[in-house]
C-alpha cells in the first residue's frame, strides 16, 4: 500500500500499485512497514526489527521447546528458541539484528552466517542438532513499538481508519485474537473478545 486516503477526516480508500481502491473501512496490518505511515497519521513509532531463523533436519528429537540464554565466543547476547517438529525437523529462532528495514518484503536478506550462529547454538546443548543438516535459512522483520506493546485500533483523526501491528514476534499467534477484536470495533462500535485500551493507538 502507499497511502491511506482521506476526505474530511475520514478514510475513502488506500492506493496501491498507484490504484485507488475506494474503502469507507482499512485496516493497517502491514507490519513493520506499518511505520512508513505513523508520523503522518499520528501514530506511535513502529519499526523492524530483523531477526532470524533455521530449519534443522533432526528426526528423534524430543517434544519440548527449549528457551537459552546464550553468549557467543565474541561475546554477543542471543536468545535462541528451539521447537522440534511432528515432521522430523526442528525450527531454531531467536536473533536479533539492527539492520534497516527494507523497502519492501522482497528486500529481506538472509544472513547465512547468522543463521550458521543459531544452528551453532542449538548443536551446543544437543548432539544430534550438532550433526543436523540445515535445511532452510530465514529472516524477517518483526513490527516492535517503542513500549512494546501492539498497536490495535482505531486510527487517531481519521473516522474508518485502523491499525493492526506491533505485535513483535507474538504476530501469527496474537492474529486470531486481533482480527476478531478488530471485526467486532469495526462492526459493532466496540469490541467484545477484549478490552483493547492498553493497545489503543492514541496513547
Amino acid at each position: 500500500m502507499e497511502d491511506l486516503l482521506q476526505r474530511d477526516g475520514a478514510v475513502r480508500g488506500v492506493r496501491v500499485d498507484g490504484e485507488v481502491l475506494e474503502a469507507d473501512a482499512v485496516v493497517l496490518a502491514m507490519g513493520p512497514w506499518t511505520g512508513r505511515l505513523a508520523t503522518r497519521l499520528r501514530l506511535p513509532r513502529v519499526y523492524g526489527l530483523k531477526g532470524y531463523s533455521v530449519t534443522l533436519e533432526a528426526a528423534d528429537v524430543p517434544a519440548h521447546a527449549l528457551f537459552m540464554d546464550y553468549r557467543t565466543a565474541d561475546g554477543r547476547h542471543l536468545e535462541p528458541e528451539i521447537f522440534p517438529r511432528p515432521d522430523g525437523t526442528v525450527y531454531v529462532c531467536g536473533m536479533r539484528d539492527r539492520q534497516p528495514l527494507p523497502e519492501s518484503a522482497e528486500g529481506v536478506e538472509v544472513s547465512d552466517a547468522a543463521c550458521d550462529v543459531l544452528a551453532g547454538a542449538a548443536g551446543r546443548v544437543s548432539t544430534t542438532l550438532a550433526a543436523a543438516r540445515i535445511t532452510r535459512r530465514q529472516a524477517c522483520y518483526r513490527p516492535v513499538t517503542d513500549d512494546g506493546l501492539p498497536l490495535i485500533g482505531r486510527v487517531p483523526g481519521v473516522k474508518g481508519a485502523y491499525v493492526a501491528t506491533g505485535h513483535g514476534p507474538w504476530g501469527m499467534l496474537n492474529a486470531p485474537a486481533t482480527g476478531l477484536a478488530l471485526a467486532e470495533l469495526i462492526a459493532d462500535g466496540a469490541p467484545k473478545l477484549l478490552d483493547l485500551r492498553a493497545f489503543d493507538p492514541a496513547r
